[in-house]
């Protein structure tokens, strides 16, 4: 997190994390861990010159003594009238990295983004400066339908591939890519995000039960992270053990799941590869959000596969799904 002008674990026991991640290393030299931080970034754009330039030496020292490889900015996300100012913190953030690479004759730091699901929060963003200064920037094209207090609450899925009957092509993964590449963002810079979850709505008739059936809250929590409106993986393979009933939509490509008054909108190796297909071509890579709401150890899954939605992706990429094109080295986060 950013505290005070300056770059800083949330808690102490981050510290004891970084060397276990970056001693994954060791295991696959080629492996890149970044440091992804999400907290304090208005006040320090709105900032002076000085405490930014300051910001700059202390974070690529920070970065260089806990071994990592790069920075991931998840700001969520710049005001109108801060564009700008991230714009500049951006581009003084580049110079700083390529300054430090020749005065230490070592690797450039990488410098990478997560970008909104929502056209109009990205307006708040400079497309040139983006890929100008970044290595690569993740979309979040996940979350196009929540739980939102006070609405018109019905289902609705959480990361179409494409757009379902009766909806805009933009609240759909397809859509929202489209967009950003027609901003002319460099296609080879910009990685889809998927989900590894599911979001969760509790229906208002267990009768009614299929896309846009009307809902009167989020799902009651499960019996993993319990949490209310989200499903892990293995949640979502406990659910359905545990008798719902699996759909495959056709139209959008991806599955939901209800039992009585449960409707799950999710993500599964199946989906999760077909949209790692269809955009090995026109995309630089795959962004998973999150490892740890997959199924780490293979414990759910029918085969006892581990991490099964991040491994069908992979397999995509790397080429052994793939069989049509030839291996390719696109990033899996």
């Amino acid at each position: 997190m950013f505290k005070h002008g300056k770059l800083t674990e949330v808690s102490p026991s981050d510290v004891k994390l970084f060397g276990q991640m970056a001693n994954l290393k060791l295991k696959n030299p080629a492996l890149k861990v970044m440091l992804s931080v999400q907290n304090g970034f208005s006040e320090l754009v709105n900032s002076d010159d000085a405490t930014i330039k300051k910001f700059y030496n202390q974070a690529i020292h920070y970065l260089r003594e806990y071994r990592f490889d790069g920075i991931d900015l998840d700001w969520e996300f710049p005001r109108a009238n801060e564009k700008e100012k991230y714009s500049r913190f951006l581009k003084g953030f580049r110079d700083a990295i390529i300054n430090h690479s020749q005065n230490s004759l070592r690797p450039q730091l990488l410098l990478t983004a997560a970008l909104p699901n929502n056209v109009r929060k990205l307006q708040n963003y400079d497309i040139d400066t983006l890929n100008s200064t970044l290595d690569f920037a993740t979309v979040m094209a996940y979350d196009f339908h929540m739980f939102i207090k006070n609405a018109d609450i019905t289902t609705g899925f959480n990361s179409p591939l494409f757009p379902p009957a009766n909806e805009k092509k933009i609240y759909s993964t397809v859509g929202l890519m489209d967009y950003y590449l027609n901003t002319g963002f460099s296609s080879s810079k910009l990685l889809v995000g998927l989900p590894t979850y599911g979001r969760t709505w509790k229906l208002k008739t267990a009768e009614n039960h299929g896309v846009h059936a009307p809902a009167v809250n989020k799902g009651d929590p499960g019996p993993v992270i319990h949490r209310r409106g989200v499903f892990t993986y293995p949640e979502v393979c406990s659910a359905l053990k545990n008798g719902s009933h699996y759909v495959w939509d056709s139209e959008a490509e991806v599955p939901y799941l209800y039992n009585d008054l449960l409707w799950c909108s999710f993500e599964d190796p199946e989906s999760a590869a077909n949209k790692a297909k269809y955009f090995l071509q026109k995309c630089g890579g795959v962004g998973v959000w999150t490892i740890t709401f997959d199924d780490a150890e293979g414990k759910y899954s029918n085969d006892s596969q581990k991490f099964p939605i991040i491994t069908a992706v992979k397999k995509v990429l790397m080429g052994a799904d793939n069989k049509d094109s030839s291996p390719v080295s696109q990033p899996v986060l």
